[in-house]
């Protein structure tokens, strides 16, 4: 009897957890910018599929490859974005960006951030940079909507 009852908490519990899941908030992460030249702008698109909640919605993007030999060429967050109350870049212990923290602002449905591509006058070929939409707290990640890779080339 006692592992009937054990059992059917479980799936109680699980059930429960699988609702929260698919009741949650769901974020997109696009662009529609994703080869950019050097001294260009990469334009990062999240929708969310329903207003961010009081307080706002700190979603996290990691970087997830890389292939910039000199990386800290991008200018993160500048002037014009909408709906972001704060952008956080997270580097690991070696100096190398690991990822973003992006606060959405409270009520907003959608969010952009502009990135500048520095101009570093180095010759170089295509540095493609993935980067993946983690679930997090409050929302998960629209598994078909998660993934942009930008692709930054030089100007000359």
């Amino acid at each position: 009897m006692k592992t009937y009852q054990t059992l059917t908490a479980t799936l109680a519990l699980l059930a429960a957890t699988t609702a929260s899941a698919q009741d949650a908030l769901v974020v997109s992460l696009s662009s529609q910018t994703l080869d950019v030249p050097e001294g260009g702008q990469l334009v990062w698109e999240l929708k969310l599929s329903e207003p961010a909640p009081a307080g706002g919605l700190s979603v996290l993007i990691e970087l997830t490859e890389d292939s910039d030999p000199a990386h800290g060429d991008i200018d993160y967050n500048v002037a014009g974005g909408k709906g972001l109350e704060q952008v956080e870049v997270l580097r690991r212990a070696d100096g190398t960006i690991e990822g973003l923290r992006l606060s959405i602002a409270a009520g907003a449905d959608a969010a952009v951030m502009l990135s500048n591509v520095i101009e570093d006058d180095l010759q170089e070929g295509p540095e493609p940079a993935t980067w993946t939409l983690l679930d997090g707290e409050g929302y998960r990640a629209d598994a078909s909507a998660s993934t942009v890779t930008y692709q930054i080339f030089d100007a000359e």
